[in-house]
């Protein structure tokens, strides 16, 4: 893979079927690699030194900041900034509403 053709990543991804759709995935993905995929606009993807895709991250930053405000909402922990500690407890169904989701943007 390689970003806006700077910033290039080596590895094994298998291909995932989720429904109709067909996406790469890894399980160790690191920080440097997530933050490029946000903060670049393209990436290249090469399969056995030919390229096989190059797709545009036009608001994928916006897209993965939500993403992580959305865990961090709903209490799971490893997303980057607060776990949710110290707030009340995450209810059993992550669809009712209560005040301290009143800040919701999709709402």
């Amino acid at each position: 893979m390689s970003f806006d053709g700077s910033k290039s990543y080596n590895g094994e991804m298998k291909g995932q079927r989720l429904g109709k759709v067909i996406f790469l995935a890894h399980r160790n993905v690191s920080t440097e690699f997530v933050t490029d995929f946000m903060e670049r606009g393209g990436m290249r993807i090469f399969y056995n030194g030919s390229q096989i895709a190059n797709l545009s991250l036009r608001n994928t930053y916006a897209a993965v900041s939500e993403m992580l405000n959305c865990q961090r909402e709903l209490g799971f922990t490893g997303a980057t900034g607060s776990s949710g500690s110290g707030s009340s407890p995450r209810p059993a169904d992550p669809f009712v509403s209560t005040p301290s989701r009143s800040s919701d943007p999709f709402r």
